[in-house]
Order: structure tokens, then C-alpha cells, then sequence
């Protein structure tokens, strides 16, 4: 196959680029299409029923198409699509394109091809006629022109490219005092009993967000067992043989590029001199040298340790049965917390290192808390294709306790959901501690709803604690404001030497004066696709609403000149003070006229097509429902 590949690459391409022609010609329904192979009805459609030879013919198309890959993916048709559709879908959009019109014909496709010497060659491989394999290029065609053609009907009118050019140009430039709750929490506040229950019963079943998103529904909680391996007591060990002529050769193989090895003071040096050479000498550099080569040694010892626990666990569940749910019932010599003990006691004496290796348990922990664990919070898989990375705090919780039944969708793996007992296939690394571990989830509680407030009482109390400090922000930014007539919003905030104080020496992030850029009411990409979210004030304030945004504008007609602004979500009140409003050039406006409206016009169809394209789409619009027996 790659044979082929190779020797008409340049053909494939040429076939390619002919097809982003032909999609734009127009054309007839098409001429030649195989007849299905079987009558059994397998399911129905606005466009009438579908039978197991309709779904046969179009996976004969489609995996036709499949050796034209990767210059015609079917199941992206579209450039800029980033959901796969599949075979069924196949078959609603070829229908949907000839009720469109939109389909493109044999005879077109092989018109435009400037070489049909592929096409022959394939044919014969395959052992079909090359008009066949037109047909499937052409219904290829057909499908991404009827999807351009329902992209190119929303062209956007006038009044919204002006609207949405204006949004993106007319800008607000304010001061600002943001005021955190937090800075005013009294730890010592009590509340009465009558008051905690009031909180308490208000937010009894929701689940907690941010901010003042209270919320006291108990979410589900695990605990963990785990084998750790500790890299700085296996680099410790003396058993690492011919130690010192490793680090000779690490350090011959890499003193001119290893920072490690480089003398100090020589990194503007390009070369060696004759009187003081960039990098160490070997004395000079042995002591170093050695230490990174246990370091190494240690790392890679560490990954065997941890990859032969993996296996010896993996084969404990090679023959077990699953359940109802999808998950693996463990087996009796598993399911109890001496299992790990006796796994070290087999782990291959010259693999061992015996005062590296050691067993613990966590108490119960629960998802927001797990990155905040001892020893795993901060562990993670880093996978050695580039992007996988999966944190301690989602492995730990693709768990029964969690996930009822192990989803069937597809792309998820069942693999990847851990059944009580069963240990994680992944081994996590704390790469700063230098510590590797193997853990699996050995109890579990559901989440509920609580019974009573003392489940919970503690963060009642915090909530309301939090509750109060927000009203002192508030009246704290009131009299902020009240001194406007008087003197700027910074002059009001350094004067207050009693504010100044909580915010400097509490250290929060994104609090105090500050003097954000001008902001739009919407950036120039979300004005063009026409979505509307939330503007953003800068990272000292974050995001604001567009009630406050526009609250910004009306500031420059205002007697006062600022606004109080209550960022619930942050737990947070920020002070506003208008300093000046960037109006819409004419000219400017004009000069960006055409391409403000050809970005916007790509923005728009390109969301026309991806919601189009989308499968779930694809096949409401279509009614498409199997048959049921």
C-alpha cells in the first residue's frame, strides 16, 4: 500500500485540489451508483427507509475513500470540521445533497481530473470498475457542496456587520478598585443556630460552585491505597555497578551541551580557549556527573518497579468476569488491603529495592480536594504520545463510585474505569518529588444530599463568614465612591490607609487599585462569529457581565463618573471609575469594512458547517430512527 501511495503522490494531491474545484461547479444527480446487495429494512429517515444494502453500498464508498486519505478524509469532508461522522451519516447526507440539488456527477469529477492514471491503477487493485471509484469521489463531491452551499446562506446583513464592527471598536478605558470578600472575613464571627440552619436549608441540594455559589450537596468521595517509590532512596543505594565509568561516559557525551558541566562565568564564551575551556574537566565535573547518573539510574529503576506492579496487578484481573454495570468483579485474594503488602514480597530481587518501595492509604477525599492530597495531589501520567496527560484527580475518580456503569460511547475505554480493588493501568509520577506511585481505589461514598447541618456544618459556618465579608466589600466600595466629587478614585483608595493595609499585606491576587486597558464591548473574533461572551476586564478583574460592561459606557454621561460592580462569582466588589470612551473612527470603519466582513462571513460558515456536519444534526433533521423490532 505505502508502495502505491509513494508512486502517485502526486497524483492524489492533483486529485485533491480537483475536487475543491469541483464542489463549487453545481451538477446533476449522480449517474452511477451501485444498487444495494440486500432489502432488509434497517431504518427510516425523512427521505425514505434505509435498508442493509444502502448502509453496505456506502461503506463499500467509503472505504474506498479510505485509500485516498489523507488528501480526501471522509469523515471530514468539510476543512474545519472537528466531530467524525459515520458510516450511517454517510448515507443521510448523500440524500440530503441530492434534495438539495447539490450533487456533483461522474462525468464532472472525471472532466477535471487532469490524470486518470490513479483512478485505473486503484481500480485494478481493488479489483472494481473506475467508474466506481468516480462515484465515490463524486459523492464525496456532492456532500461537501451541499454543506458549502447551506454555509454560504448566511451571509450577514448590513445593519449586523455595522453592529458587530461597532462592538469590536468602540472601546471603554475605566480605573478600578477591586475588593475581594476574603480580605474582609472575620474568623472570629458566630452566627446563631437559627441563621446556620436558614443558610444551610437554602442550598441543602445543590452542589457548590464558585463565589457565592453555595452549595452544601455532598459530593462522592473515595479512598486510595498506594505503592509509592521513592527515586532519592533507590539513587541512595550503592549497588549501581560500574558507576563511576557511566558517569565518565555521560559526562564525555554531554559536557559540551549539559549546563550542569558548564563553567561559571564561561556562558558567553562560543568555544573552548587554550587557557580556560566553556565546560569542566572531568575532575572538576565528576562529582556532578556521578550524581546524575544515579538520578538516571533511579528514574529508570523506579519505571520497572512500577511497571512490573502494573502487570502483576493486571494479571490478578486477566479472568475475571464483569458485571451488569461493565465493571470487573474483584477476585476474594484482591479485595483487601493486605494485597499490596504481599505484592512487594514477589517483586523480583533484581528489580527490588526494598527501602524505596513502601504502602499507604488515604482517608476519604473528595474530587475538589484530591489535587490538594499528600504525596498524590501533584502526581500525574504524562503518556509518551505528545498532549496525554491525565492528573491524579480524574484517574482516581473514573470509578464505580462515581460512574454508576461503565459508558458505552464511543472513544471511551472501559479500560480506564476502575472497578473497587482494581488498580489504575496508568503509574503516576510526582516528577518535582521525585516519587512514582500505584494506586487503586479501595472504598468509596456516594454523594447525597445531606442529612443534617452538622454533616456539614463547618462550611456553613465558612459560607456565612464569606456572606458578611461580601456586604463589608460592598460598604467598603460605597464609600469609595462617595468620595468621587472630591478627589480620583486613586486618591480616595490611598487615602483609605486601612483598605491599603488588608489588600498589601494579605497578598490577594487581582485585588486593589488598578488600571485595566480599554475594553470592547465584544473582541473582534466573537463580534465577527456572533457569540456574546462575557468581556473581560483584564486579569486583575477578570470577566465582567455585559449589563456591567454597558454600566462602564453610561459612566461617561454620569454626574459621578464610577459604579460599584458585584462579581458574585468571584466573591468580589470592584469600583469603577469612567476615564474615557474610544468612539468608532469613520474612516477607520470604512478602511476595515471588507475585512471585518470577509472574517465574519468565514466566522459564520464555518459555524453553519460544524453544526451541519454534526452527527446528532445530522440525523434529527433527518428523522432518522432504527428500526425496532
Amino acid at each position: 500500500m505505502m508502495k502505491f501511495f509513494r508512486k502517485h503522490n502526486k497524483k492524489l494531491l492533483a486529485v485533491f485540489m480537483v475536487l475543491l474545484m469541483v464542489v463549487f461547479l453545481g451538477g446533476t444527480a449522480l449517474d452511477s451508483l451501485l444498487q444495494p446487495s440486500g432489502n432488509e429494512l434497517w431504518a427510516n429517515s425523512r427521505f425514505g427507509p434505509i435498508t442493509s444494502g444502502h448502509y453496505q453500498s456506502a461503506q463499500v464508498t467509503t472505504e474506498i475513500l479510505g485509500f485516498f486519505y489523507p488528501a480526501v478524509d471522509w469523515q471530514r469532508p468539510v476543512p474545519g470540521m472537528r466531530t467524525n461522522i459515520e458510516t450511517i451519516d454517510w448515507v443521510l447526507l448523500t440524500r440530503e445533497a441530492r434534495r438539495l440539488n447539490s450533487t456533483v456527477g461522474v462525468d464532472q469529477v472525471r472532466a477535471t481530473m487532469p490524470d486518470l492514471t490513479v483512478i485505473d491503477d486503484l481500480a485494478r487493485r481493488l479489483r472494481r470498475k473506475p467508474s466506481r471509484i468516480l462515484s465515490a469521489l463524486a459523492e464525496f463531491s456532492s456532500i461537501r457542496q451541499a454543506a458549502l452551499t447551506v454555509a454560504g446562506a448566511v451571509i450577514p446583513s448590513q445593519a449586523e456587520l455595522a453592529s458587530a464592527m461597532r462592538k469590536s471598536m468602540e472601546k471603554v478605558r475605566v480605573n478600578a478598585v477591586a475588593l475581594p470578600a476574603v480580605a474582609f472575613v472575620d474568623e472570629d464571627k458566630t452566627f446563631s443556630e437559627e441563621q446556620i440552619q436558614s443558610q444551610f436549608e437554602s442550598y441543602r441540594e445543590r452542589e457548590k460552585g464558585v463565589g457565592l455559589e453555595f452549595g452544601y450537596y455532598v459530593p462522592p468521595a473515595v479512598k486510595v491505597q498506594y505503592i509509592e517509590i521513592n527515586r532519592a532512596a533507590i539513587a541512595d543505594d550503592p549497588r549501581i555497578p560500574n558507576l563511576e565509568q557511566k558517569a565518565k561516559a555521560f559526562y564525555t557525551e554531554n559536557r559540551e551541551i549539559n549546563p550542569a558541566f558548564r563553567r561559571p562565568g564561561t556562558e558567553a564564551v562560543e568555544g573552548p580557549t587554550e587557557d580556560m575551556p566553556p565546560h569542566l574537566t572531568w575532575e572538576e565535573a565528576k562529582d556532578k556527573a556521578i550524581e546524575l547518573v544515579r538520578e538516571e539510574e533511579a528514574k529508570e529503576a523506579a519505571a520497572r518497579i512500577a511497571d512490573w506492579l502494573v502487570q502483576y496487578n493486571s494479571e490478578a484481573w486477566a479472568d475475571v468476569d464483569r458485571g451488569e454495570d461493565g465493571y470487573k468483579i474483584a477476585p476474594t485474594r484482591v479485595a483487601d488491603l493486605g494485597f499490596f503488602d504481599r505484592i512487594l514480597e514477589n517483586i523480583p530481587r533484581t528489580i527490588a529495592y526494598p527501602q524505596a518501595v513502601s504502602v499507604g492509604v488515604t482517608e476519604f477525599f473528595q474530587q475538589p480536594d484530591a489535587d490538594l492530597l499528600p504525596k498524590l495531589g501533584s502526581a500525574v501520567f504524562v503518556g509518551q504520545q505528545a498532549g496525554v496527560y491525565e492528573p491524579f484527580s480524574k484517574l482516581a475518580f473514573q470509578t464505580k463510585a462515581i460512574v454508576d456503569k461503565v459508558p458505552q460511547t464511543e472513544g471511551a475505554s472501559r479500560l480506564d474505569y476502575l472497578a473497587p480493588y482494581q488498580t489504575c493501568r496508568f503509574p503516576i509520577q510526582d516528577h518535582q518529588a521525585g516519587r512514582t506511585f500505584v494506586f487503586r481505589v479501595v472504598d468509596s461514598r456516594a454523594g447525597h444530599v445531606a442529612e443534617t447541618v452538622d454533616e456539614v456544618r463547618a462550611q456553613v459556618v465558612e459560607d456565612l463568614r464569606l456572606l458578611d465579608a461580601f456586604a463589608t466589600a460592598k460598604a467598603r466600595a460605597e464609600s469609595l465612591r462617595s468620595c468621587g466629587s472630591s478627589m480620583t478614585l486613586r486618591e480616595a483608595y490611598d487615602s483609605d490607609v486601612d483598605l491599603v493595609s488588608r489588600i498589601t499585606d494579605g497578598g490577594f491576587a487581582g485585588a486593589g487599585y488598578v488600571e485595566p486597558r480599554a475594553v470592547p464591548r465584544s473582541a473582534a473574533f466573537f463580534a465577527q462569529s456572533g457569540t456574546t461572551p462575557r468581556p473581560y476586564l483584564g486579569p486583575e478583574i477578570g470577566r465582567i457581565s455585559l449589563e456591567q460592561l454597558d454600566q462602564c459606557f453610561a459612566l461617561e454621561k454620569s454626574d459621578t463618573k464610577t459604579a460599584s460592580l458585584e462579581l458574585e462569582d468571584r466573591a468580589a466588589v470592584v469600583v469603577v471609575e469612567w476615564v474615557e470612551t474610544e468612539y468608532t473612527d469613520p474612516g477607520q470603519f470604512d478602511a476595515d469594512r471588507e475585512s471585518f466582513l470577509d472574517a465574519m462571513n468565514r466566522a459564520r460558515s464555518n459555524a453553519v458547517v460544524e453544526s451541519w456536519m454534526n452527527p446528532e444534526n445530522i440525523q434529527a433533521r433527518n428523522g432518522f430512527t432504527l428500526k425496532t423490532n
